[in-house]
């Protein structure tokens, strides 16, 4: 259980159930200190600088088990994509000082 971070909305980045043009349009309306999405949706967002780093306490990548018992470390398409969210985003945010998140796979 997440105990509250936040008293703003939570972003739900999901790629089954909203599109990426309204969820972007989500991120620019208001800040968002709590993502929760699938790890190809987070990494989209982040690249394309919709989602912003510095404005995040918390990143939780959906870790659910599907039908077949796989989670998102089993799955090529989805592996690739969380480690490119570290590699490439978060390792490099989290050397700077002024960047306070916590990363949690759920």
């Amino acid at each position: 259980m997440l105990r509250v971070v936040t008293k703003r909305p939570v972003a739900k980045l999901f790629s089954r159930h909203i599109k990426i043009d309204t969820q972007k349009k989500m991120l620019e309306e208001g800040a968002v200190d709590v993502a929760v999405g699938t790890p190809n949706r987070v990494l989209r967002l982040l690249r394309d600088g919709d989602l912003k780093v510095n404005r995040l306490k918390l990143v939780a990548i959906d870790c659910w088990q599907d039908e077949k018992m796989r989670v998102v470390v089993d799955m090529d398409d989805t592996r690739s994509d969380l480690f490119a969210i570290w590699r490439d985003v978060l390792l490099p945010a989290s050397k700077n000082p002024d960047y306070n998140f916590k990363l949690r796979l759920m």
